[in-house]
């Protein structure tokens, strides 16, 4: 599956679709790892681009962007870029060219079980994202589910609709405020009203 930087997505099963969100979004998953893809907005209007691919693994972000920058948790590395795991997995990100992050899990016969690659186009980069094959049926997020059928990669028939379902909160669309309640007027309100609902158990 992948995207381009002029806004267009190609979900596994073949779908193709454009899509102008500005936030960062789940593009694909595979039980114990997710990809994201953030897009940015460089005129005030449609269409929008992408400006950074992540693979979330273990507890670690991995990134890759415009301008050739490579990143893990949110810090700059050099490149070549290796982080092994005890259970002989491994991150790789490389750059021969173009910008590649690849997920080896020999743990679980995934060689690789993912790549996601980044080509430069200046401010933005045109992106593209693999899978190993045992993610058939399990993997959600803007590249579809990949069961063979493109008809369903779209929820009520809207990209609109999948963006909602796989944003992400990040430095442009930020978590929503916490909901009001009442007892964050009162000091310790919190505390007294579950002492008082305690005691009527």
């Amino acid at each position: 599956s992948g995207i381009n930087a002029e806004y267009g997505y190609r979900s596994f099963d073949g779908k193709y679709y454009d899509f102008h969100g500005t936030c960062t979004y789940q593009a694909a998953s595979c039980d114990d790892f997710q990809v994201y893809f953030k897009n940015v907005d460089l005129y005030g209007r449609a269409p929008r681009y992408t400006k950074r691919v992540e693979l979330h693994y273990k507890g670690k972000v991995f990134s890759i962007e415009n301008g050739y920058v490579a990143k893990v948790d949110g810090v700059k590395v050099q490149l070549p870029y290796v982080k092994s795991y005890t259970s002989g997995d491994t991150v790789q990100i490389l750059s021969n060219g173009e910008l590649e992050i690849v997920l080896r899990q020999g743990s679980k016969g995934r060689l690789p079980a993912a790549r996601l690659r980044a080509n430069n186009a200046g401010r933005t980069i045109n992106a593209e994202l693999w899978l190993h094959g045992s993610c058939a049926d399990e993997t959600e997020g803007m590249c579809g589910n990949w069961n063979g059928n493109p008809g369903d990669d779209l929820p009520g028939g809207s990209a609109n609709t999948l963006g909602n379902v796989n944003q992400a909160y990040d430095e442009n669309c930020p978590a929503p405020p916490k909901p009001y309640h009442p007892c964050d007027d009162v000091p310790n309100g919190h505390e007294d009203a579950a002492a008082i609902c305690n005691t009527l158990k």
